[in-house]
């Protein structure tokens, strides 16, 4: 799945955290929620980036939502409220499993030295071609979306 895939379901669960749980236990909720939703999203099949146009396309995409919601939150309960870090957690669990992916990309981390299952290949990353992968990451899109602004 794509950054913003992965920031926009993560601050759509940190906001239901923040709703179930508004301490700091929300705050370990907000960020677990965040990296198992990338383990499952990444089981659904997508596209992933294939170039470094993409991938900066997509950071600016994924960054720009998620500031989108932050800054709608921050209006709302100002900056230290469990409404805006909980999202943001969220968020940061979501793609937080990527970064050893853009290490790779990087050349500064070995391929054989990731961790993560759906990385690793212990756990299903299925992968179609461009423009269905692209399509079955918009409904997880908006769902994220939703979650976050309800």
């Amino acid at each position: 799945m794509h950054f913003t895939t992965h920031a926009a379901v993560g601050a759509g669960l940190g906001t239901l955290a923040a709703q179930v749980a508004p301490t700091p236990a929300g705050a370990v909720l907000a960020l677990t929620a965040g990296v198992v939703s990338h383990a499952l999203l990444d089981a659904v099949p997508h596209k992933d980036s294939t170039s470094m146009t993409e991938v900066l396309v997509d950071l600016a995409l994924g960054v720009g939502i998620t500031w989108w919601v932050l800054a709608a939150k921050a209006a709302g309960g100002g900056l230290a409220s469990p409404a805006l870090l909980l999202p943001l957690l969220g968020a940061l669990g979501g793609v937080l499993p990527d970064l050893e992916v853009a290490l790779v990309y990087l050349g500064w981390m070995d391929r054989r030295r990731v961790i993560f299952p759906s990385h690793t290949g212990l756990t299903p990353h299925r992968l179609l071609p461009s423009g269905w992968g692209l399509v079955t990451q918009l409904p997880f899109i908006a769902a994220g979306l939703w979650l976050a602004f309800m």
